[in-house]
């Protein structure tokens, strides 16, 4: 198995007051869980979703799709933070790569 990890940070990837979710009236996604992040052990393909925020100011929703060739399993979500009354802004996302070895 082949591991990567993608640290989403809003505060540089989405407008201030951005925050992750999946909303319901904003075409809901399946693979994805409420709170707009991947749900452990899903697997995701390229141009899937990897991430939704929405930002309610505008009301307007932003992803970020899976961009690699190779179908990837989300092996950990991990919310980055101190715990305090702030929104959650950053996350790290693991996913897991199937390869098999190559002799040669």
């Amino acid at each position: 198995h082949v591991y990567t990890t993608t640290i989403v940070d809003l505060t540089k990837s989405a407008p201030a007051g951005s925050r992750f979710a999946n909303p319901k009236d904003k075409g809901f996604v399946a693979h994805l869980d409420f709170d707009g992040l991947p749900i452990v052990g899903s697997f995701i393909s390229q141009g899937m979703e990897l991430y939704r925020s929405y930002d309610p100011a505008t009301g307007r929703s932003k992803s970020a799709a899976h961009k690699s060739q190779e179908v990837a399993q989300v092996d950990q979500v991990r919310l980055l933070g101190d715990g305090g009354s702030k929104p959650l802004q950053r996350v790290s996302i693991k996913l897991k790569f199937d390869r098999r070895p190559i002799i040669g």
